[in-house]
């Protein structure tokens, strides 16, 4: 126990810490059980440098049952690393920090760092501060809440709804949310869609059914319009801010009312269409037409059948339109294929 423990002899020349570095220099300070004790952990940091009051604040912050192994000190530390997963001597330093914060609250900025951005190792961290072990779990809150670039910025760390509703919460406060959120979700777009990760129509009608929406046309206009030409919905397209569900899990409410918003989105709506002077003239009625996002009709098909609606004159106010106000994209392309 008498080796020189410092960030420069474990680093090497090119003073930067990878994996395989820190953890062999852990390892020889921690013995042939993989694990430190207390007074281990204590004495191996103290040749570090840091009092034992730290030492002992990120012991009982990071430790499981009075054990905390090499395994998840050198994850836990790794998490404080940039993108070329090496430890800097001041990410080192932002790590021992950030590890030996106040247990008696969770903060965001605290844990997060200077990028402000939080990585799995430092949600990691905090979650073993509240007293959470169960790393699957741990993995799994965190990439519901960061979403598909990994990391987690601090409106998604204190959404209301899918993160934590706050951005400082005591652990037992956070323990609570982080239990609600590794709870099985209504809809989840990784169980639903599958193995092959994506949705294919089948698949949108069950978790919309599920979400309590039986009407087959609306749900078939809503996922034409998000999967498009290959019918096949996959994750970016599902998650759209502007024009899909905005998240990959959600309860069955927040589903059935997003897709309402979608659905209402793409219907035809006179008055939008018609403008200031409440009648739909022809070009029009082509143009809205296209905003649906409906093509392939033959000129003489939608012309005549406007003319049947409009009359001579071709145009159209709103009590002739009154039969395809407020109907679907498919609804209305049905129609006027008669």
């Amino acid at each position: 126990m008498s080796m020189d423990f410092s960030f420069s002899r474990l680093a090497g020349a090119d003073a930067s810490l990878n994996r395989a570095e820190l953890d062999a220099g852990l390892r020889r300070m921690a013995g042939a059980d993989g694990a430190f004790d207390r007074g281990e952990f204590l004495a191996t940091f103290g040749k570090l440098g840091v009092s034992e009051e730290t030492a002992g604040s990120i012991f009982d912050n990071v430790a499981s049952g009075g054990s905390l192994s090499v395994d998840t000190l050198t994850d836990t530390w790794l998490g404080f690393a940039g993108a070329d997963g090496e430890l800097s001597e001041r990410e080192f330093e932002a790590g021992i920090e950030s590890l030996a914060a106040d247990a008696e609250e969770i903060c965001f900025d605290t844990a997060a760092g200077a990028d402000e951005i939080m990585n799995r190792g430092e949600f990691r961290a905090i979650a073993n501060r509240a007293g959470i072990t169960d790393e699957a779990a741990i993995d799994d809150v965190f990439d519901r809440v960061a979403g598909a670039d990994g990391e987690m910025s601090s409106a998604e760390f204190g959404n209301e709804e899918n993160g934590f509703g706050s951005t400082k919460l005591s652990p037992e406060a956070f323990r609570e949310r982080f239990d609600a959120l590794a709870s099985p979700r209504d809809i989840d777009f990784g169980r639903d869609a599958g193995a092959d990760e994506v949705m294919d129509r089948d698949e949108f009608r069950a978790i919309a059914d599920r979400a309590g929406i039986t009407d087959q046309a609306a749900i078939d206009d809503v996922f034409d319009r998000l999967a498009g030409a290959d019918e096949r919905l996959n994750l970016d397209e599902f998650t759209n801010e502007e024009n899909g569900f905005g998240r990959t899990t959600m309860s069955t409410e927040t589903f059935a009312e997003r897709f309402g918003e979608l659905a209402r989105g793409g219907a035809f709506d006179f008055s939008a269409v018609a403008g200031a002077d409440e009648v739909v003239t022809f070009d029009e009625f082509q143009a809205g037409l296209r905003d649906l996002g409906i093509g392939g009709l033959s000129s003489r098909t939608v012309e005549s059948f406007f003319q049947r609606l409009a009359g001579a004159d071709m145009r159209m106010n709103a009590a002739e339109a009154r039969s395809i106000d407020g109907l679907s994209r498919s609804q209305l392309e049905d129609m006027i294929r008669g």
